[in-house]
């Protein structure tokens, strides 16, 4: 069991087999290296990357299937064989969430960086899509509009 402070959770207890190690750092948080993921709600489509060193940094993360997103790029090689993934049914995908304060049904997904965790060894990256088609800021509710509450 490992202990982890968080400013979100308060103090929580993990599984160590639970922790994912970034192999390549999430874009901005170089330190950071080791995370959990920390269920929202039962049934909930998101989740909580919480750093296990920083406890103030977590972020949403969804698989944009969950809102009927069709998703589907090439790991290039060099990062499978970094992840150890043989399998692609091994690979968890998951995109950062952005909620705008008092608008959630704004929210966007970063599709341009998803992050790849290869559920067996439990590595991660987070990579970088160069093609056009992927946005950082992909609405996840597209036919949401900003007075509807």
């Amino acid at each position: 069991m490992k202990v982890i402070e968080t400013t979100r959770f308060g103090t929580i207890q993990v599984e160590e087999d639970r922790i994912f190690k970034f192999i390549q750092p999430l874009l901005g948080f170089e330190k950071l290296h080791d995370y959990v993921l920390i269920d929202h709600a039962p049934d909930s489509p998101f989740q909580w990357l919480q750093s296990v060193d920083e406890p103030h940094v977590a972020f949403i993360v969804t698989n944009p299937v969950n809102f009927g997103i069709e998703y589907e790029f090439t790991v290039p090689e060099e990062d499978t064989n970094k992840l150890q993934l043989s399998d692609a049914q091994d690979a968890l995908v998951l995109t950062i969430v952005y909620i705008p304060q008092g608008a959630p049904q704004l929210m966007t997904a970063n599709l341009a960086g998803p992050i790849i965790v290869n559920i067996k060894n439990r590595l991660g990256i987070q990579l970088v899509l160069s093609e056009s088609r992927f946005s950082t800021k992909h609405r996840l509710l597209p036919d949401a509009t900003p007075q509807q509450e």
